[in-house]
């Protein structure tokens, strides 16, 4: 994981934390990644990213719950919303 953007939402005022990974998101080339770490639930963002850029990103949980969540958004080279395995899910396969 080397992603080329972190964005830390926890800095940010609530009404512009959308806007700055949506904008962000915007701007990247297929296959570059996006870590973004937040206080809370990312689930509104994931659902906002999924009305304005359906089947365009993967999105894996890497850590879940507070008072950290972090989350690695991948912009698709093809189209097609995948859901990666958490990082326990992950840890219980190998």
């Amino acid at each position: 994981m080397n992603p080329e953007i972190t964005i830390d939402l926890r800095l940010l005022p609530v009404e512009r934390r959308h806007e700055a990974v949506k904008q962000a998101f915007a701007g990247l080339r297929p296959d570059a990644e996006i870590l973004v770490v937040s206080d809370r639930d990312p689930r509104t963002l994931r659902e906002a990213l999924e009305r304005d850029h359906p089947h365009e990103f993967t999105w894996a949980i890497l850590t879940r719950g507070v008072p950290r969540w972090r989350v690695l958004i991948t912009k698709s080279a093809a189209r097609g919303v995948k859901d990666l395995p958490d990082s326990t899910t992950m840890t219980a396969i190998l």
